[in-house]
Protein backbone atom coordinates (compact mmCIF):
# COMPACT_ATOMS: atom_id res chain seq x y z
CA UNK A 1 0.00 0.00 0.00
CA UNK A 2 2.91 2.46 0.80
CA UNK A 3 4.74 1.81 -2.47
CA UNK A 4 1.53 2.78 -4.17
CA UNK A 5 1.07 5.74 -2.54
CA UNK A 6 4.60 6.55 -2.98
CA UNK A 7 4.41 6.26 -6.74
CA UNK A 8 1.03 7.65 -6.78
CA UNK A 9 2.24 10.80 -5.66
CA UNK A 10 5.18 10.84 -7.52
CA UNK A 11 3.27 10.46 -10.94
CA UNK A 12 1.16 13.16 -9.46
CA UNK A 13 4.20 15.74 -8.22
CA UNK A 14 6.29 15.28 -11.27
CA UNK A 15 2.96 16.45 -13.36
CA UNK A 16 2.45 19.59 -11.44
CA UNK A 17 6.29 20.52 -11.03
CA UNK A 18 6.32 21.10 -14.79
CA UNK A 19 3.41 23.99 -14.20
CA UNK A 20 5.35 25.85 -11.18
CA UNK A 21 6.08 29.46 -11.95
CA UNK A 22 2.27 30.19 -13.49
CA UNK A 23 1.59 32.54 -10.45
CA UNK A 24 4.14 35.63 -9.94
CA UNK A 25 4.23 36.89 -6.51
CA UNK A 26 5.03 40.43 -6.10
CA UNK A 27 8.32 40.77 -3.93
CA UNK A 28 9.71 43.97 -5.14
CA UNK A 29 7.97 45.77 -2.86
CA UNK A 30 9.24 45.13 0.63
CA UNK A 31 8.69 46.85 3.83
CA UNK A 32 11.42 48.53 6.39
CA UNK A 33 9.09 47.59 9.23
CA UNK A 34 5.69 47.56 10.37
CA UNK A 35 5.11 50.62 10.33
CA UNK A 36 6.22 50.65 7.03
CA UNK A 37 3.63 48.09 6.16
CA UNK A 38 0.45 50.27 8.10
CA UNK A 39 1.04 53.21 5.81
CA UNK A 40 1.47 51.67 2.83
CA UNK A 41 -2.31 49.74 3.15
CA UNK A 42 -0.91 46.14 3.41
CA UNK A 43 -1.92 45.62 6.99
CA UNK A 44 -3.74 47.73 9.59
CA UNK A 45 -2.43 48.71 12.81
CA UNK A 46 -4.92 48.88 15.81
CA UNK A 47 -5.92 50.76 19.10
CA UNK A 48 -3.32 51.74 21.05
CA UNK A 49 -1.02 50.43 18.41
CA UNK A 50 -2.27 52.33 15.50
CA UNK A 51 1.12 52.42 13.50
CA UNK A 52 0.87 48.32 14.66
CA UNK A 53 3.34 47.16 17.16
CA UNK A 54 6.16 44.07 16.23
CA UNK A 55 8.44 43.50 19.29
CA UNK A 56 10.74 40.47 17.77
CA UNK A 57 10.66 42.32 14.51
CA UNK A 58 9.19 39.96 12.32
CA UNK A 59 7.87 42.50 10.17
CA UNK A 60 11.28 44.04 9.29
CA UNK A 61 12.59 43.79 5.67
CA UNK A 62 9.05 41.79 5.08
CA UNK A 63 7.57 41.59 1.38
CA UNK A 64 4.16 42.30 0.88
CA UNK A 65 2.84 38.88 0.22
CA UNK A 66 4.63 37.99 3.54
CA UNK A 67 3.13 40.11 5.22
CA UNK A 68 -0.54 39.85 4.45
CA UNK A 69 -0.07 36.25 4.89
CA UNK A 70 0.99 37.16 8.58
CA UNK A 71 -2.04 39.21 8.73
CA UNK A 72 -4.08 36.37 7.54
CA UNK A 73 -3.18 33.84 10.33
CA UNK A 74 -2.76 36.62 12.99
CA UNK A 75 -6.70 37.29 12.16
CA UNK A 76 -6.98 33.77 12.02
CA UNK A 77 -6.07 32.60 15.11
CA UNK A 78 -7.47 35.79 17.10
CA UNK A 79 -10.87 34.29 16.37
CA UNK A 80 -9.97 30.83 17.77
CA UNK A 81 -8.67 32.67 20.62
CA UNK A 82 -12.03 34.63 20.70
CA UNK A 83 -13.96 31.03 20.30
CA UNK A 84 -11.97 28.83 22.68
CA UNK A 85 -11.84 31.79 25.24
CA UNK A 86 -15.73 31.39 24.98
CA UNK A 87 -15.99 28.21 25.20
CA UNK A 88 -14.00 28.13 28.76
CA UNK A 89 -16.68 29.88 29.86
CA UNK A 90 -19.29 28.60 28.87
CA UNK A 91 -17.99 25.29 29.96
CA UNK A 92 -17.72 26.93 33.16
CA UNK A 93 -20.99 28.34 33.11
CA UNK A 94 -22.83 24.80 32.43
CA UNK A 95 -20.77 22.55 34.21
CA UNK A 96 -22.99 19.68 35.85
CA UNK A 97 -25.68 20.36 33.82
CA UNK A 98 -27.79 18.15 31.91
CA UNK A 99 -26.75 20.82 29.11
CA UNK A 100 -23.86 19.58 28.07
CA UNK A 101 -22.85 15.55 27.43
CA UNK A 102 -25.61 14.16 29.91
CA UNK A 103 -24.07 15.80 32.67
CA UNK A 104 -21.11 13.45 32.70
CA UNK A 105 -18.54 16.24 32.39
CA UNK A 106 -17.91 17.92 36.23
CA UNK A 107 -14.83 19.81 37.82
CA UNK A 108 -13.65 22.60 36.60
CA UNK A 109 -13.47 24.04 33.32
CA UNK A 110 -9.46 23.16 32.79
CA UNK A 111 -10.65 19.45 33.07
CA UNK A 112 -13.13 19.38 31.06
CA UNK A 113 -11.29 18.22 27.81
CA UNK A 114 -10.51 14.57 29.09
CA UNK A 115 -14.22 13.90 30.18
CA UNK A 116 -15.62 14.62 26.93
CA UNK A 117 -16.63 11.33 24.88
CA UNK A 118 -14.80 10.58 22.27
CA UNK A 119 -17.30 10.75 19.24
CA UNK A 120 -17.46 14.24 19.89
CA UNK A 121 -14.23 15.04 19.17
CA UNK A 122 -14.24 12.99 16.02
CA UNK A 123 -16.83 15.08 15.28
CA UNK A 124 -15.06 18.19 16.02
CA UNK A 125 -12.34 17.16 13.80
CA UNK A 126 -14.05 16.38 10.96
CA UNK A 127 -15.74 20.46 10.92
CA UNK A 128 -12.51 21.49 11.74
CA UNK A 129 -10.96 19.83 8.70
CA UNK A 130 -14.11 20.82 6.20
CA UNK A 131 -13.56 24.43 7.57
CA UNK A 132 -9.59 24.65 6.63
CA UNK A 133 -10.26 22.39 3.53
CA UNK A 134 -12.55 25.53 2.51
CA UNK A 135 -10.56 28.50 4.03
CA UNK A 136 -7.12 26.94 2.01
CA UNK A 137 -8.99 26.76 -1.22
CA UNK A 138 -10.76 30.02 -0.78
CA UNK A 139 -7.16 32.16 -0.05
CA UNK A 140 -3.97 30.36 -0.46
CA UNK A 141 -2.41 29.74 -3.62
CA UNK A 142 -2.20 26.21 -5.07
CA UNK A 143 1.20 25.88 -4.00
CA UNK A 144 2.60 23.33 -7.03
CA UNK A 145 1.79 26.47 -9.07
CA UNK A 146 3.74 29.11 -7.04
CA UNK A 147 7.26 30.75 -7.06
CA UNK A 148 7.16 30.32 -3.32
CA UNK A 149 5.10 27.82 -0.52
CA UNK A 150 2.36 29.37 1.60
CA UNK A 151 1.21 32.51 -0.57
CA UNK A 152 -1.99 34.27 -0.40
CA UNK A 153 -4.22 34.26 -3.97
CA UNK A 154 -3.80 37.63 -4.89
CA UNK A 155 -7.33 38.67 -5.22
CA UNK A 156 -7.71 37.56 -1.34
CA UNK A 157 -8.40 40.26 1.12
CA UNK A 158 -6.87 38.87 4.60
CA UNK A 159 -9.30 37.34 6.89
CA UNK A 160 -12.36 37.95 4.30
CA UNK A 161 -13.62 34.21 4.06
CA UNK A 162 -17.29 36.06 3.23
CA UNK A 163 -18.75 34.05 5.88
CA UNK A 164 -22.01 35.91 6.57
CA UNK A 165 -24.64 33.68 7.39
CA UNK A 166 -26.93 35.76 9.01
CA UNK A 167 -26.34 38.55 6.53
CA UNK A 168 -25.27 40.89 9.36
CA UNK A 169 -23.10 42.90 6.68
CA UNK A 170 -25.87 43.30 3.49
CA UNK A 171 -26.18 46.72 1.45
CA UNK A 172 -23.36 48.01 4.09
CA UNK A 173 -20.68 49.73 2.44
CA UNK A 174 -16.74 49.34 2.44
CA UNK A 175 -16.25 51.92 5.48
CA UNK A 176 -18.73 50.69 7.89
CA UNK A 177 -17.35 47.32 7.07
CA UNK A 178 -13.68 48.15 7.93
CA UNK A 179 -14.98 49.59 11.23
CA UNK A 180 -16.84 46.58 12.03
CA UNK A 181 -14.08 44.07 11.04
CA UNK A 182 -12.37 41.57 14.35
Amino acid sequence: MAAFCRSTFTVFAAKKVAEVGKVKTNDNKKFANISAAVSAGAIQGCAPFPDGIDVFGFYNEIDEKEAQRYADVEITHGRVAMLSSLGFLVGEQVEGSGFLFDAEVTGPAINHFQQVPATFWGLLGALIFTVEANRVQKAWQNPFQADKLFLLKDDFTPGDYQFDPLKLSAGKDVEWLNDKKL
